[in-house]
């Protein structure tokens, strides 16, 4: 297999945590009303919670026990999205060829 070559195995299980990730992004409003979740680490797979747990080393290992190192499951916390506000006053882009 050559360096440009993508283990098929990786790129399936790729996918599977990218669908995993936008499949938690939607269900996180609901997440976040249980008291039981918010500030926890879930190990997250097929739409919904696994199990929950105080910190994501714990959910990882959790998940690679359960669905191996290729399961595509997601961990992530259950915590509002962070919002990264740019921009202000006097800001803006120069283009290297403007000059």
């Amino acid at each position: 297999m050559t360096t440009s070559e993508v283990d098929p195995a990786l790129a399936e299980a790729r996918r599977k945590v990218a669908d995993e990730a936008a499949r938690f992004r939607a269900a996180l409003p609901a997440l976040l009303a249980d008291p039981a979740l918010v500030g926890r680490w879930v190990l997250y797979r097929d739409g919904a919670v696994v199990a929950a747990f105080d910190d994501g080393g714990s959910a990882y290992d959790e998940g690679r026990r359960r669905f191996g190192e290729l399961g595509g499951f997601v961990i992530a916390r259950v915590e509002p999205p962070r919002v990264h506000h740019l921009g202000g006053a006097g800001f803006h882009v120069v283009r290297k060829d403007s000059r």
